[in-house]
């Protein structure tokens, strides 16, 4: 592979090709991490491993091609209802659009000292259901399990958001909604991180690829 001529339709088709397994392998150990106890670590046979350590023996595969070793930014799920974190009642964090690739005017900072609960979303539901709340986010370095909270009361599951190394990247959480207007906002984090915006989703949809931004 590494030796197919740049900008050739087979180079582009390998690229993309290793950008989607790369892109699902981030996903994957996102849930992994999420799920296995203790040190959010997964157990492959004897030995417990972090499969977010392997990512970039996965990166690894787009060198070979000749593109940047990183993954591209993560695309939002289609047929949401996409809710701006610029839009959001009071965006008590530092907005900024430094970051290249976030969608609509800019995003928020958040940090120790600017609590994501004060970040409230307001969703309008046409009935009570469980969905799913995606979060486009991006974070320098380090992980932190970020509780989202509906109305008050903590989702079914935490997000795990971890090093996006300069890219927007999304986890997801599942959550329960009333009919009508839905208060959504973050927990507390002991680091600092960029929020894009969360996209509500009912919980039958399923993920999709990657892209540049």
């Amino acid at each position: 592979l590494a030796e197919l001529p740049a900008g050739g339709a087979h180079r582009l088709l390998a690229v993309a090709a290793f950008e989607r397994a790369a892109s699902a392998w981030r996903r994957y150990a996102t849930e992994s991490a999420r799920q296995y106890k203790p040190q959010r670590l997964t157990l492959l046979g004897p030995e417990p491993v972090d499969l977010r350590a392997l990512l970039a023996k996965a990166l690894a595969d787009l060198a070979l091609v000749g593109a940047p070793p990183r993954l591209p930014s993560a695309t939002i799920t289609p047929g949401g209802v996409v809710l701006e974190v610029e839009a959001a009642t009071d965006a008590s964090g530092k907005t900024s659009a430094e970051i290249p690739g976030f969608s609509g005017t800019g995003y928020v900072v958040l940090s120790p000292t600017s609590s994501g609960e004060k970040l409230a979303f307001s969703y309008r539901a046409p009935k009570a259901a469980r969905v799913l709340i995606e979060l486009r986010y991006a974070i320098a370095k380090g992980d932190v399990t970020l509780p989202v909270l509906v109305n008050g009361k903590p989702a079914t599951t935490k997000a795990l958001l971890w090093s996006t190394d300069g890219t927007w990247q999304i986890d997801t959480v599942a959550a329960d909604v009333v009919r009508g207007e839905n208060r959504m906002s973050l927990g507390g984090a002991p680091i600092e991180f960029a929020l894009d915006l969360l996209n509500v989703l009912p919980l039958a949809s399923t993920r999709t690829g990657a892209d540049h931004r």
